[in-house]
């Protein structure tokens, strides 16, 4: 018997299913104020999280919650569609429409370090927008192959990000029977990872690989997908 023989082959199922963190259709209304649509990942309680969408002057990494002009809590358990909300600041001397602006998805309650998405406010313009993502390709039954993104602030080594892959099809904020995970060694804003799955039996049937972050676990990103004989 040849070695293709011996080896069951588990193939993508080409319509996976993804969930992300982010941020688009940014829209400076007023000087002081902007709408922007929100997507976060199914599941996620956001008021239990005390996620946010928050505003800062310049173009780089947040460094204190002091330093934020407005700021939008999230409510709610999302259902992964997106949501419009508005920010408005009164802090002084802010003009969106003239200088540098940088607006972000927070996951964690005043925790800078949780940011998910971001997006730059050029005189008035909304460009370059980031975000955190997951999709998978397989290369069963030895390895599955992880691209991730995130924004470019963010070190997902140093933060501890980490990805999990679970049964079922859809995402779960207890994670608690991970079938293999990975931390993401890199601090690449985006890039490949090889998850070792040689000694574990995948069986076909759906399953979703989830991207968390740091120490608190909390999923800014998903991909559901089935594998099939």
């Amino acid at each position: 018997m040849t070695q293709a023989q011996l080896v069951k082959h588990l193939m993508l199922n080409s319509s996976a299913t993804i969930w992300t963190s982010s941020l688009y259709e940014a829209n400076v209304r007023a000087s002081n104020s902007l709408r922007v649509s929100v997507r976060t990942v199914l599941n996620n309680d956001l008021s239990g999280l005390g996620a946010f969408v928050g505003l800062w002057e310049g173009l780089g990494a947040l460094g204190s919650i002091n330093n934020l002009l407005g700021v939008t809590p999230l409510k709610g358990i999302s259902d992964g569609n997106p949501v419009e909300i508005d920010i408005i600041t009164d802090a002084p001397g802010v003009d969106l429409f003239n200088g540098f602006y940088t607006l972000g998805l927070f996951l964690n309650k005043n925790v800078p370090n949780s940011l998910a998405a971001s997006v730059s406010l050029i005189q008035g313009a909304a460009l370059g927008y980031q975000q955190t993502s997951i999709m998978f390709s397989s290369h069963i039954p030895r390895s599955i192959d992880c691209y991730y993104t995130v924004p470019n602030f963010v070190q997902p080594s140093t933060r501890g990000d980490w990805i999990f892959l679970l049964k079922g099809d859809k995402p779960v904020t207890n994670n608690s029977n991970p079938i293999p995970y990975t931390p993401v060694p890199s601090n690449q804003s985006d890039g490949t990872i090889v998850m070792d799955v040689e000694n574990i039996s995948l069986n076909p049937g759906d399953y979703i690989a989830q991207y968390e972050i740091g120490y608190t676990h909390t999923v800014a990103a998903a991909c559901a997908f089935s594998l099939a004989s």
